[in-house]
């Protein structure tokens, strides 16, 4: 199955590496899975902005998303946020 993520990085011409690992809860835990410091992990979160309309946010492990900022470049659109692994958008 084709990773959106991934393909976005092919199509860059960004040089990336994946590391697949267990379950972790929280980033340190991914961070130390990987053998990598917590800026180097990339953080994905789903937003919602409308039925059937996702949009995956990748920041770096050490930094804080801006919902603010997002939310302008998005238009001021509605956002849902999936919380946590397993949670489902409403």
């Amino acid at each position: 199955m084709p990773n959106p993520a991934l393909t976005a990085l092919d199509h860059a011409g960004l040089p990336y590496r994946v590391i697949r690992h267990g379950p972790v809860a929280s980033l340190a835990e991914a961070a130390a899975a990987r053998g990598v410091e917590v800026p180097d992990v990339v953080k994905t979160i789903v937003v919602r902005r409308g039925e059937g309309d996702l949009l995956f946010v990748l920041t770096s492990g050490g930094r804080v998303v801006s919902w603010p900022k997002l939310r302008a470049l998005l238009g001021d659109a509605p956002m849902d946020v999936k919380r946590r692994v397993g949670d489902r958008l409403p």
